[in-house]
């Protein structure tokens, strides 16, 4: 892989994290960061974005 499309994909993994964690924060603002929860949710979208379901 070429350093620029290392680049890319750091961006897109920064950009993807950020976004994951506004819809969290979107539907549940009483969740705490790094709580168990949280976790949950995030892995749970996650993988919905993964299946497309």
């Amino acid at each position: 892989m070429t350093s620029k499309y290392q680049e890319m994909l750091a961006k897109l993994r920064k950009d993807l994290d950020a976004a994951v964690n506004e819809l969290i924060f979107s539907f549940a603002e009483e969740v705490p960061e790094n709580s168990p929860v949280y976790y949950e949710l995030r892995e749970d979208i996650i993988n919905a974005l993964r299946t497309g379901s």
